[in-house]
């Protein structure tokens, strides 16, 4: 539910050349202000890698977002920092929508209840062997870090295709990647 980074370099399906290739990266993605994960995955993949790695600075959408102001002021606050559209034309995506079109919900059920509640109402509308589909696809609740991971992974992929890279291996600063997983992965994209 994003649109890409205004000024980004084109993808080859726009109809532009791709840049000559060039080695493979790994990559690690991790938020500045959570610097003992920065650091515990640095650590991690320094003792594997050497210096054969980089890290990437994530988009800290919950930073961008700010958190003393309303939701669509917080929206608005996260596009103009990272220079994206979030989408809004789902019918429901908050949880205020719900209450407004299922008023029949109890004011006293919190907004993950009234969630839960609004999903079992779908889910019984729909053939049993649709409606996870369906609410999976239409209704995700996305989060600000998800929308952060999102944009973080899109910027990583675009920096790659602009430097020409064959492959880039992304992990996010939680994964630890054993000291044979790695080279068996890295073998694969050879």
């Amino acid at each position: 539910p994003i649109s890409p980074p205004r000024g980004g370099p084109p993808m080859p399906d726009c109809g532009m050349p791709a840049p000559p290739r060039s080695p493979i990266r790994v990559t690690a993605i991790s938020l500045r202000r959570r610097p003992d994960r920065w650091r515990a995955c640095e650590d991690h993949l320094r003792g594997l890698l050497g210096d054969g790695f980089d890290m990437f600075e994530g988009t800290d959408a919950k930073a961008a977002a700010g958190d003393d102001s309303t939701a669509v002021d917080r929206v608005a606050a996260l596009e103009a920092a990272t220079g994206c559209t979030v989408y809004r034309g789902w019918p429901i995506t908050e949880v205020r929508d719900v209450r407004r079109c299922y008023t029949s919900l109890s004011p006293q059920l919190s907004d993950a209840e009234a969630w839960m509640s609004y999903e079992r109402k779908v889910a019984a509308a729909w053939r049993s062997d649709r409606s996870r589909l369906y609410l999976d696809f239409f209704l995700r609740h996305l989060t600000l870090g998800d929308v952060g991971a999102a944009l973080s992974h899109l910027r990583v992929a675009e920096r790659g295709h602009a430097e020409g890279l064959s492959l880039q291996v992304v992990f996010e600063d939680d994964v630890r990647p054993s000291a044979e997983a790695l080279p068996a992965l890295l073998r694969q994209g050879e």
